[in-house]
This record gives structure tokens, C-alpha cells and sequence, in this order.
């Protein structure tokens, strides 16, 4: 997968994150989707080969780096990606 198409995935997502009503915030200058009092992580990470969200129970876990692997999204298809990551998300992020 080149560099442009991981950056257009994350531009997506972050817009799907926003739709949902997650705030974005940065901790250690990095993006991070905050929904209540959880805060997500989403990356790529190459030796999956794919996409990754993680989650710290609160800010203190995030400042700190103590996130927990939550979901794995294995690229395939860039649309389907998003229909995986937007059905987990209402389904087990959005409580």
C-alpha cells in the first residue's frame, strides 16, 4: 500500500471519527479520536498490514502511551474498510 492511499484512508477516517461525534485531541502531538471519557488511536501499522484502533480507558493512560490493541482492520478495499471500521465503531465504541 503507498504512502498516498494510507493518508487518504486516515483523511476518511477522521471524518467518519467526526461524524460519529468523536472530538478530536492531540496528546504527545498525536492525534487522538475522544469519545467520553475513552480516547482512540488509529494507525496504520505495516507489519499487519493494516490498520489498527486502540484505546486508553482515560486521558492520564493516554498521556502515558498505555493503550490497549482493540480492533484490527486488514486492508482489502478502501470502501469496505470504511463499512468495518464504521460498524465497530456503532458497535462496541459508541456507549
Amino acid at each position: 500500500m503507498m504512502d498516498n492511499e494510507i493518508k487518504q484512508i486516515e483523511i476518511k477516517v477522521t471524518e467518519l471519527f467526526r461524524e460519529l461525534g468523536f472530538e478530536i485531541v492531540f496528546i504527545n502531538q498525536e492525534k487522538i479520536y475522544k469519545y467520553k471519557e475513552y480516547y482512540h488511536r488509529f494507525s496504520f501499522v505495516g507489519s499487519l498490514g493494516g490498520f489498527v484502533i486502540e484505546s486508553a480507558m482515560n486521558r492520564d493512560e493516554a498521556e502515558k502511551n498505555i493503550y490497549e490493541d482493540s480492533d484490527i482492520f486488514p486492508i482489502s478495499d478502501s470502501e469496505e474498510l470504511l463499512n468495518d471500521i464504521e460498524t465497530i465503531l456503532r458497535k462496541y465504541y459508541l456507549i
